[in-house]
Order: structure tokens, then sequence, then C-alpha cells
């Protein structure tokens, strides 16, 4: 059994534990029917709908492209160029400024589209006039080619599956960025992260400031992990501290995780739709203090397109991070003197951002991106942030919020510091 089995059977056995010990009285020879099945109602079409459909459907142009990185990963490449019902061509010929997305861990592109059309971030940016373009992170459900590896051989997987955010940031960044700006004509755009996507871009801006600023305008950064030293989920500290647990699952040569197929999206989108008090109990158990914020009518589109694959390095980084209280490159352990030239891995040195624009939104209820964690970002980064605010927002409401004002604040900041 691998971690998306396991995954699968903790909801479907909390869904079968809420159907069992439901009490209402019943009359001889009735049938019970659970609350859950009260609250049933007809799953939304986009739960169905891939990325291209969601888009047509709803009448924005739209465009798939194929990157290569430097070390031999196919990622994919999402586009929205235009407005709502606007003229492919003449979107296209309006030259718009780019603005670049990247989601969080085992997500996808997909979750800048889950929300309800004028709730979305991504459907927000494409009508302020914006050319949009959304990058899938290596090892996802869109990204499982490579030009020599093959990601389901049982022995060529744990080269495929060995990587983090850092190879992410050395790699996947420069690959999407160049590419767009070499379709586009464009000097610079902006970039839009949420979670890792945010993670990975700080990462990339203390390695190399000076293509960053080349390159890149504005940067929004969405519930941003760096230190994880508050963080309030008691789910994700425990795992992080079960060392054991986690060499147990390596030693079963489980090297992906969460990956996405059509029985779990099935599982996940109709458990939600019966019951979306579930759905946001399990949110509230790993990413969100309070689901409050977030658009519950929504809740089984996003989970039919959740998870959607990763590396278990990933986590085990972020774990490292939980447990160390640092921001910090990956630990080896005895390798790390041939990785790094010394035993520790070196914190990631975000004194070295200089001379740019930052946009950093905090959740208030968000349990993995706390409020401490990120004023400590805050004071690392220095004048680079040119606006903080916070939100009432757990960790999933950056994409799922019923009240949007954080991604109006972020689109007046790009109005504010226009590039082009």
């Amino acid at each position: 059994m691998n971690g998306n089995h396991i995954l699968i059977l903790l909801i479907v056995t909390i869904f079968l534990l809420v159907y069992k010990y439901d009490t209402q009285p019943r009359k001889r020879g009735q049938i019970n029917i659970p609350k859950v099945l009260h609250e049933n109602k007809t799953t939304d079409e986009d739960a169905k709908r891939s990325f291209s459909r969601i888009c047509r459907s709803k009448g924005y142009p739209f465009k798939k492209y194929k990157v290569l990185t430097e070390d031999g990963y196919w990622l994919t490449l999402f586009r929205i160029y235009g407005t709502k019902n606007e003229d492919p061509t003449e979107a296209l010929q309006k030259s718009k400024p780019a603005v670049f997305f990247q989601h969080g861990v085992v997500d996808s592109a997909d979750t800048f589209i889950m929300n309800d059309e004028d709730k979305s971030p991504a459907f927000m940016t494409a009508n302020a006039g914006y050319d949009v373009w959304l990058g899938n992170s290596r090892g996802n459900k869109y990204n499982r080619e490579h030009q020599w590896l093959d990601p389901d051989d049982p022995e060529e997987k744990y080269v495929f599956f060995d990587y983090s955010f850092e190879e992410m940031a050395k790699y996947d960044v420069p690959a999407f960025i160049d590419f767009i700006l070499n379709i586009t004509g464009k000097e610079k755009l902006a970039v839009l992260g949420h979670s890792q996507g945010a993670t990975t871009m700080l990462v990339k801006m203390s390695e190399d400031i000076d293509w960053w600023n080349k390159h890149v305008s504005i940067f929004a950064c969405l519930g941003g992990v760096g230190r994880l030293q508050h963080t309030s989920s008691k789910l994700v500290k425990d795992l992080a501290n079960q060392n054991l647990l986690l060499d147990a699952v390596k030693r079963l040569g489980v090297v992906e995780i969460c990956y996405h197929n059509y029985y779990q999206s099935l599982i996940f989108s109709t458990i939600c739709s019966i019951s979306p008090s579930l759905c946001n109990f399990l949110i509230e158990l790993v990413a969100d203090a309070s689901s409050e914020a977030n658009n519950h009518s929504r809740v089984d589109v996003f989970m039919a397109h959740y998870p959607s694959g990763s590396s278990l390095k990933s986590f085990e980084h972020f774990a490292q991070i939980i447990v160390s209280g640092k921001f910090q490159k990956f630990d080896n352990g005895a390798l790390n003197l041939q990785v790094y030239n010394q035993t520790t891995p070196p914190k990631v040195d975000l004194k070295a951002i200089k001379d740019t624009k930052i946009i950093q939104i905090v959740g208030t209820a968000d349990h993995l991106s706390p409020v401490e964690d990120n004023l400590w970002l805050k004071s690392e980064l220095g004048s680079n942030v040119v606006f903080y605010e916070q939100y009432f927002l757990g960790h999933t409401s950056f994409l799922l919020a019923n009240d949007m004002q954080f991604m109006k604040d972020v689109l007046h900041q790009f109005e504010k510091n226009k590039w082009d």
C-alpha cells in the first residue's frame, strides 16, 4: 500500500464512520438516511472537467505549452491570454503584461480556477487585463515526463522523484520564466506564488537576485512558506516528527505520493458533494485553523482536482524545516559535506534578496503559514516588501475564499507598480 492509498483509505474510513454512527431515531421498518445525505447536491460540472475545458466552457482564450528544463523534465504550462469572451486573435494582438502563477505542494495549476469564476485568482487576473500563465511543478499529474527517465520504472523512479523545492527553484523557475518572456517578447513579468510556489520563488531570489530583478517586476507571496516554527497543525507537526514512519515508507520504495487518478477524484468529489462539512473538517485538520472563510459550494470541485501528486522528498524537506525551525536546504545527512561542502544544510539566505518588490499576503487562520512566521519573513525581507497585509484566511482560502479582497489588493498593487 502506498501513500496515496493510505490517504484515500483515511477519508473513506471517516466517511463510513459518519454514516455508521448517525443517531437519528427511526421508526420500525424505516431506513435511516444519515444526516450527511441530506446535504447532498449535484456535483458541479467543473469537478469533471480538465483545466482547458473549464477555461473554454467559461469563454476564456486558452493555450498549452511544454517547457523543457535543463535537467530534462518536461513541464506543462497553461495560458489564459484574454478576458471572458474576448476574441483570441485580438487578445494576442494587445500584447498584455504577463503574470506567472505557481501553485503549492501536491497541487497543480487547476487550483487557481477552482473557485467561482468571479473569485478564481487566474480568472480575476485575466479579466483585469493581464496575460495569465500558470506553471505545474515537476512530478505532478501534468508533468510525469522526462527526456531519459521513466517515473514508472522500478529503478528510474528513484532518480525522477529525487527533488524538492530546491530543484524547482534551480531549474523549473528559470525554464518557465525564460519561456514566457521569449514567447511574449516582454522584458519582465509579475509572479504570484502560493505556499510552496512562493517558497520556490524565495529560494530562487536568494540564490540569483540579479537574474530575478532582470526578469521579474513584482512578486505576490500568498501564504508563503519559509520558516515553519509556529505551524499550528498538530497533524502536520506530528507527521513531521515521525522519522520512523518516514523511513518505513522509504523502505517500501515509495517516492511518489498523492498522485492523481480518476477513482481518487471520484471518491473525493463525491464525499465532498454529499458532505461539505466532512471535507471542511479535513481541511481544518491539515491547513486551515478555520474553514469559515471558504466557499463551501466549491469544495467538491477543489477536491476533485486535488491532490495532484509530488515527490516524497518534497514533504520530507518541509518536515525537516518544521523540526529544525530553520528555513534551510535539504538535509542529506552524511552526504551534506559532499553536497554543500559543510556538515549541516545551509540556510536560505533571505538577506541576499535586494532591490526587488514583494507583496506579502498573510492569513490569520492559516495553519501552515501562520502570522508569526510571516512576520519573521517580513523582517528578513525588509524594504523589499512594498505591501503587507493580513486577512481572515486559511491556507486553502487563498484559493477558495468567499471574500477575495486580498486578490483585489494584489491586482491594485500590480496596477500601482506597472511593468511591460
